[in-house]
């Protein structure tokens, strides 16, 4: 209860100050979020998606797009607790919808055929409970939303998302409410760029494995429903115009959740306020991000063959293996790294070492990249690595200072071998056991092999 009285006390503030107060207020709190500092940050996360989504962009555009979407985000958030309070006129105002989208929805419900409407998360995304108050023909539209886990507050949130007609259906509970919706003859809206977790599909989006919803694409398939890409296009600070994009119609369910992400790829591609308006600092990538899943990505169903023009899986994800110090000991890792390459086809493998370790490698195929690590392991160069956001690195060189350097590239998960007693070296993020050095190749493969299968590798029978 008090969260929902903080909520509309701030929410009747705004809608009473002059809307330049509003902006400020913007510009300050989306400021201090990009600017808050850590490996869990949201700008570290946001940097991180850019860069996998626009390899091609400077450090500095890339910095730019994060620190306006976390402006954005705020701009979000205000707009959820400012729009209750505004009147049915103002709102009218700053949300329009294109007479082609409002032709195109009309046309559907004249004919009662029901459709879906697949909605990017974007800045204004919420403009969309608006709709009925610009086409009161899609009076009843529904909507699949993630209930709170605070009930009053899910309550007001439902309360003020129907304000003007929209239904709300928990994601939980609401697919055969949904069903019934579209069969029907109506519409029902799906954020559908969210990380899906183990229930989706695995996809490539901006050459990074993720996990999508089917569930557009199995109303549209079940129903021989239209499915609309519908999206609220920011024209300034709170305004939007609602546009639309037709899918081709397909009667398999799988091409809706590849033309629908694709369609995403394109239009944030497209300029540099498209790029702002995503949530780059949420983590749609998050499906895998367990540390069991660094070799056990969990998969229903996999559509990443399709992102590919030759049908193989792309590698995006930037996995960094530290190679121990000796040449031989790094060499007799070689049949293990093939493994794993074949396990996780949609890394990218980046071998860490000195010059000759590396060049035992350089001709195996086993790795995209070969990072030389300078003599005396200076470091301001490991520091200069946090730049080019590995998602994991593996420190198979076991002694301390590899473990505290390694800890300064800001990886989500650095994972290496514990000192002599259990603790964790400083530096990594979780530690494997290591009470003894081994002496054999045999014993050596034995503790990588565990060191590995504590990552989520198969065990071996």
């Amino acid at each position: 209860m008090p969260l929902v009285l903080f909520c509309r006390f701030f929410g009747w503030v705004f809608a009473r100050l002059p809307e330049s107060c509003a902006k400020v207020t913007c510009v300050l709190l989306g400021d201090l979020i990009y600017f808050l500092p850590g490996r869990r940050s949201r700008r570290r996360a946001g940097l991180v998606n850019l860069s996998y989504a626009f390899p091609g962009q400077s450090e500095a555009w890339r910095r730019k797009i994060c620190r306006e979407s976390c402006r954005r985000l705020v701009e979000l958030t205000l707009y959820v607790l400012v729009t209750p309070h505004l009147p049915a006129e103002r709102i009218r105002r700053v949300i329009g919808i294109s007479p082609e989208a409002a032709e195109e929805i009309k046309r559907h419900l004249a004919n009662k055929q029901g459709g879906v409407a697949i909605i990017p998360h974007i800045t204004l995304f919420e403009a969309m409970n608006c709709l009925p108050a610009l086409v009161p023909e899609t009076k009843g539209f529904g909507a699949v939303y993630r209930p709170f886990k605070n009930q009053h507050f899910n309550d007001w949130v439902k309360s003020t998302r129907a304000r003007w007609g929209v239904r709300l259906l928990s994601r939980k509970e609401g697919f055969i409410e949904a069903m019934s919706l579209v069969r029907g003859g109506g519409w029902i809206g799906i954020l559908f760029d969210q990380n899906a977790g183990n229930s989706g599909s695995l996809i490539t989006l901006f050459g990074r494995t993720a996990s999508a919803t089917d569930l557009p694409g199995l109303i549209c398939k079940r129903f021989q429903a239209p499915g609309l890409m519908v999206w609220p296009e920011r024209t300034g600070f709170w305004r939007s115009v609602i546009r639309h994009e037709a899918l081709t119609p397909s009667d398999q369910a799988v091409d809706y959740t590849i033309a629908s992400n694709r369609w995403l790829e394109r239009y944030l591609s497209s300029s540099d306020g498209r790029a702002s308006d995503w949530m780059w600092t949420h983590r749609r990538w998050g499906h895998g991000k367990n540390l069991e899943d660094r070799f056990n990505l969990k998969v229903k169903k996999d559509l990443r063959p399709a992102f590919s023009p030759d049908g193989t899986i792309r590698r995006g994800t930037r996995y960094w293996f530290w190679l121990p110090a000796d040449p031989s000991e790094a060499a007799e890792l070689k049949p293990l790294l093939a493994h794993l390459r074949t396990v996780r086809p949609d890394c990218a493998f980046t071998l860490l070492g000195s010059a000759a370790v590396l060049e035992t490698f350089r001709a195996s195929g086993l790795a995209e990249e070969f990072l030389p690590l300078p003599q005396g392991w200076p470091k301001e160069f490991f520091a200069s690595l946090a730049l080019l956001y590995p998602d994991t690195v593996f420190v198979l060189d076991p002694s301390p200072a590899a473990a505290r350097l390694a800890g300064l590239t800001e990886a989500d998960f650095i994972l290496g071998f514990a000192l002599p007693g259990g603790k964790k070296p400083k530096g990594l993020t979780h530690a494997h056991p290591r009470e003894t050095t081994p002496s054999t190749p045999v014993a050596r493969l034995k503790l990588w092999r565990g060191y590995f299968e504590q990552w989520g590798l198969e065990k071996d029978s």
